[in-house]
């Protein structure tokens, strides 16, 4: 009996001194990451809330990463529909909460043909690539520009200015 004892003794010791050399070595698990108990999109006017959670991969209930936050801010970016996208969060008892702040990109609201007479509007605007609706580009603004120069002096205008 006190040999069984003694052993089931050494035993528990032996187990907690293992226990204790993966303490030590950084071996025992580490605390689970908050998890993310709300998601929240602040700023936007254009865009629609089930978009923006299409493209975010911050999720309620998910663990918070502050990596996917980060690649979240850029896949938001890259939509075009946004000049400036930052987050922050609270940690609460309850985990963390996300805020995305969004400042959205002005959308072209209307295009306008003037000073035309040789070709209709339509196939002016058909050279474009902006569309009504779209985001305002720089880019694709310069892009219709010259789309528009080069097709006048195609048709033998030359001198056109756009």
């Amino acid at each position: 009996m006190i040999r069984e004892l003694t052993c089931q003794v050494l035993a528990a010791a032996m187990l907690g001194i293992l226990g204790w050399s993966a303490v030590a070595r950084g071996e025992a698990e580490a605390d689970p990451a908050p998890r993310v108990v709300s998601v929240t999109f602040s700023g936007t006017q254009a865009v629609g809330e089930a978009y923006l959670r299409s493209v975010a991969r911050t999720a309620p209930g998910q663990p918070f990463d502050e990596a996917t936050a980060n690649e979240d801010v850029q896949r938001l970016l890259r939509t075009g529909k946004f000049l400036s996208v930052t987050f922050d969060t609270e940690t609460t008892a309850e985990g963390v909460a996300a805020t995305f702040h969004l400042v959205d990109r002005p959308v072209i609201k209307a295009i306008r043909v003037a000073g035309n007479v040789k070709f209709k509007d339509k196939k002016l605007l058909e050279k474009v690539p902006l569309k009504v609706g779209d985001p305002v580009d720089t880019v694709g603004v310069s892009e219709g520009r010259n789309a528009l120069e080069a097709f006048y002096r195609e048709e033998g205008y030359g001198d056109a200015h756009v």
